[in-house]
């Protein structure tokens, strides 16, 4: 059911799309092709329960293949958002930067999916993921160069925000690429070290990314909010690191890596806070004078 859900999303979006041009539009377009993407990944999971496959490895890496691809979908969504949003904090990204950025990303960005799941990183199969996922450097260093001009003629919270972006996107990058070095397997048998990546992507880029383009859009400033959010970030991903060091020989450090998370996950829900209470002074500033039946 939900997969229909989907496809009717994604019909809908192209059909409304159709003729508009722009680089946001573009990242957009990817995005939705990542949802068809994620589809047949969750397809290719329901196929494989049905025909009793009992190797477990092809349906961890349907599995993976899905998440992974919904994933890069949030991704190009917000670089769409932030770029569409960007004049509002005074400032602009660069379309042919942009440009260059999606056509090096779409080709290779879901091949990467087996290094996320035990085993997926050896064979032939791995060997693709891992050079995909060192192409990828590429796109991500032209992103986060993009994004760090254009803090620099934002205004000072939009500037420091922007700045976070890109260091969030270019550390996923990174992470990602350690995997072609034969960190993958350890990363995901710690699971620690696969769920700070995943809150780097997710969390660190995606939710502040998300954040920054919706007060824009309402004209609000995202103040301290944006510092809770992305310090405690720093601290998360920082504590979930100590955490997963056992598979290096730093087992000593997991409680105190769980404690430093858990701290940064707190701080994270107070930005949260933040972030919604500023949103809903805008929506109760831009209705003040009406009553609630207008």
């Amino acid at each position: 059911m939900a997969l229909l859900v989907w496809a009717a999303a994604v019909a809908l979006f192209w059909r409304r799309a159709r003729g508009r041009e722009g680089v946001d539009l573009a990242f957009l377009r990817a995005g939705m092709a990542y949802v068809v993407l994620a589809s047949l990944g969750a397809c290719a999971r329901v196929a494989i329960l049905a025909l009793g496959v009992r190797d477990p490895l092809p349906g961890k890496l349907a599995v993976f293949a899905f998440l992974h691809d919904f994933a890069w979908f949030f991704v190009l969504g917000v670089f769409a958002l932030v770029a569409w949003q960007a004049p509002r904090l005074g400032t602009r990204l660069d379309d042919r930067l942009l440009r260059w950025q999606l056509r090096l990303t779409v080709p290779f960005a879901w091949l990467t999916f087996p290094l996320g799941v035990p085993g997926g990183s050896a064979g032939a199969l791995g060997l693709v993921a891992s050079v995909a996922a060192l192409a990828l450097l590429l796109p991500a260093a032209i992103g986060c160069w993009n994004l760090w001009q254009a803090s620099r003629g934002a205004a000072p919270e939009g500037a420091t925000a922007l700045r976070w972006l890109a260091f969030w996107f270019g550390l996923q990058a990174l992470l990602e690429a350690a995997g072609a070095f034969g960190l993958a397997a350890p990363a995901v048998q710690s699971r620690h070290l696969a769920i700070a990546y995943l809150h780097v992507l997710l969390v660190g880029f995606v939710s502040g990314g998300l954040a920054l383009a919706l007060l824009a859009g309402a004209g609000v400033r995202a103040g301290a909010a944006a510092w809770w959010h992305n310090l405690g970030m720093a601290m998360m991903g920082l504590g979930l690191a100590l955490a997963g060091g056992g598979v290096f020989g730093f087992g000593g450090a997991a409680r105190p890596g769980l404690w430093l998370a858990a701290l940064g996950g707190a701080a994270v829900v107070v930005g949260a806070f933040a972030f919604a209470r500023r949103a809903l002074a805008a929506v109760r500033h831009r209705v003040g004078g009406f009553s609630p039946q207008s």
